[in-house]
């Protein structure tokens, strides 16, 4: 199922909510144990957008790290560089650096000047495909020279320097996936799991830590948060999902036999035997109707289409993983009431240039519990909605766009 109009929290000091476009796939399977990652697809200019930001330019923070775990199959696109993290934006204007790799295998991490002319080029060599591997960049400022150094799976590959006097503050903003090129943005195919920016530099040591730490998500995000990010996106790994559903129905919203008799006129009959073999025989008359004959038997066949079947809604679940007991019953009570909702969600469909609206269900809820300040958010796994389903009108603050309905039980 497609992930549509979602976000994707900060657990950094910034905060600063990404968004995502196009409908990465979530809930991938992850770089670290137990944790799920964001699959992109290059063809259908999938991203995920935060803001621009100080606290992402070597020119303000003087230091700068940027981390991240990312795994393809295939090489990238022939003649094209395919941007995985970056701070970029139309080339030749706001260039300020990029994590990206090459037809020929070589993943690098780029600094410009501003314009399209870069300042270094970091080499992590030519990582193996179909596998993850860890990346960290990073950049210190020391009396007026910048010091890039660059690891792969823990292990430094190269350093490189140039005049800080160059670097320029651009105002691009922070995109994973792509680059803030709008419709073109040198976009990847891969997944892309646990970005983290920092405002200084990682030492080896602490990169080690990390990649040693991969082995368990809880830990691993314990290693990240122990060095201050200040921003720090899961990619999904911190959307704890649904288990143990157990759905429930009340009985008498279930009619499978409808009978309607109008005024002077003779009982029109219309009732759902396969209805009446799972929930029993349930009869639902009406009197008195001002029509015609076959007009009451329509209204009959109406009615039957729409309570033969119950609207089931969630009678119990289970939230995982999250560390205690009070943390999932804070994520049931916030989310569990929403499951089966239909909403209105407005995207941008690849190879459309304007926001198109369309009608989904919710399929399944995920929730994400910041430990800092004890907030949830909500992820919603969305469906087509069919034409045929009933509903009523319902709560509107629980929609992505604005409209929401809900099902009629």
């Amino acid at each position: 199922m497609p992930a549509a109009g979602i976000t994707e929290p900060d657990l950094g000091s910034l905060n600063k909510t990404g968004t995502y476009y196009n409908l990465p796939a979530l809930g991938q399977p992850g770089a670290v144990t137990g944790s799920t990652a964001a699959t992109f697809t290059k063809s259908r200019n999938q991203k995920m957008f935060s803001v621009d930001d100080n606290g992402y330019s070597l020119s303000t923070t003087g230091q700068l790290s940027v981390e991240w775990w990312f795994m393809s199959p295939i090489l990238a696109a022939t003649g094209v560089a395919e941007r995985i993290v970056s701070k970029f934006t139309t080339l030749g204007t706001n260039c300020e650096w990029t994590c990206e790799r090459f037809d020929n295998g070589i993943h690098a991490f780029r600094v410009f000047d501003g314009t399209s002319t870069f300042l270094t080029s970091n080499s992590f060599g030519t990582p193996s495909l179909g596998v993850f591997h860890h990346y960290v960049a990073t950049m210190k400022n020391t009396a007026g020279t910048v010091t890039v150094t660059s690891y792969l799976d823990s292990v430094l590959t190269v350093t490189h320097t140039f005049p800080f006097a160059s670097y320029v503050n651009g105002t691009a903003r922070l995109c994973i996936g792509s680059s803030d090129d709008g419709a073109s943005g040198f976009p990847t195919n891969g997944t892309i799991d646990e970005v983290a920016i920092y405002g200084t530099e990682l030492s080896q040591a602490r990169v080690t830590a990390h990649y040693a730490a991969r082995t368990n998500s809880a830990t691993y995000q314990a290693a990240v948060l122990a060095d201050a990010p200040v921003s720090y996106y899961r990619m999904g790994a911190n959307y704890a999902t649904y288990t143990d559903l157990v759905p429930s129905y009340d009985p008498d919203q279930v009619w499978n036999r409808w009978i309607g008799t109008r005024d002077g006129g003779n009982p029109q009959m219309w009732e759902d035997t396969g209805s009446q073999q799972s929930y029993g025989l349930r009869v639902k008359q009406a009197t008195s109707l001002v029509t015609t004959d076959n007009e009451v038997l329509n209204q009959m066949q109406s009615k039957t289409g729409q309570f033969a079947q119950p609207l089931n809604r969630v009678e119990s679940l289970t939230v995982m993983p999250f560390s205690n007991t009070a943390d999932v019953t804070v994520v049931e009570n916030k989310l569990g009431r929403e499951l089966g909702d239909r909403i209105t969600i407005l995207e941008t469909p690849p190879g459309f240039a304007s926001q198109q609206s369309g009608d989904y269900v919710i399929q399944s809820i995920s929730g994400s519990m910041s430990p800092a300040v004890a907030a949830t958010k909500v992820t919603y796994m969305l469906w087509p909605a069919s034409t045929t389903a009933f509903w009523v009108a319902g709560d509107a603050t629980q929609s992505l766009a604005g409209i929401s309905t809900r099902p009629g039980y």
